[in-house]
């Protein structure tokens, strides 16, 4: 099968954000505008949910709640969603996933990987109408939201934290989602519940958020704790011990493979 694939960039909430559609031969000039036309909106999108949700922006509707202006749980529903989203997550995960940050509200994890769900459903997935289409794509910082159709897979690749410029696995994704937490690009943004024995963590999922609370819990909460949580949820992807040990998981069925 003869794939081309459209690919645009932007930039928002400090990090890349890739738009991708693969197409079956080459893509007619309506896919393209169609193409051109999302992209301009997934961008407005996403500057109007950073300009809402950035912990460093001090007019914010995060910066506002963590000042102790509660009226927006209220009156804001996507803030609830991402706040009720977050509390979720914490109590699963026992406090592994903590969307509080020195005493404060903040949610910048939960609230990017709700962001690519958002505008994937709202923005990207209309182009599946276009029979030509046969996979889409976003991902925001390693958080990655897919679908494809018939055959075609994304072929997405896992940097090893140790050599980011080499690959500890490929994964051929179809109608998936996957989420990465590590230290190569943000250094020790996760407030530790277990030993630091864990360098980086993917997880995929159906669902984005998902994915991504469990990767950010995974490397909270260390090797031990989150071996049982890989076991007793049946989760799916790959983690880098700091010792180099690397592990593969399938539906909870854990394996060591070699060294990372």
């Amino acid at each position: 099968m003869n794939v081309t694939c459209l690919n645009q960039t932007v930039e928002a909430m400090t990090i890349p954000f890739t738009v991708s559609v693969a197409v079956q031969g080459e893509a007619s000039p309506d896919l393209t505008q169609a193409f051109t036309d999302a992209c301009r909106k997934i961008y407005t999108e996403l500057k109007r949910i950073e300009a809402d949700f950035s912990a460093f922006l001090p007019d914010s509707l995060v910066s506002r709640f963590a000042e102790g202006d509660e009226s927006i749980l209220l009156a804001n529903a996507e803030f609830q969603e991402v706040y009720a989203a977050a509390l979720l997550a914490k109590e699963e995960t026992a406090g592994a996933f903590d969307p509080y940050f020195a005493g404060k509200f903040d949610p910048t994890g939960p609230a990017k990987g709700w962001a690519v769900k958002k505008i994937f459903a709202s923005c990207l997935m209309p182009l599946a109408a276009f029979p030509e289409v046969t996979g889409l794509c976003i991902n925001g910082g390693g958080d990655l939201q897919a679908w494809t159709r018939g055959d075609f897979r994304w072929k997405t690749g896992i940097e090893n934290p140790a050599q980011p410029r080499l690959l500890l696995a490929i994964y051929d994704l179809a109608s998936h989602a996957l989420a990465s937490s590590g230290y190569t690009y943000r250094g020790q943004h996760v407030t530790l519940t277990g030993p630091a024995d864990l360098s980086q963590v993917t997880v995929l999922a159906p669902d984005l958020i998902f994915a991504d609370i469990w990767a950010t819990a995974g490397l909270a909460m260390g090797e031990t704790a989150f071996k049982e949580q890989i076991a007793q949820r049946r989760l799916s992807g790959l983690y880098a011990g700091k010792d180099g040990q690397l592990a593969l998981f399938t539906e909870g069925d854990l394996q060591y493979v070699q060294k990372a």
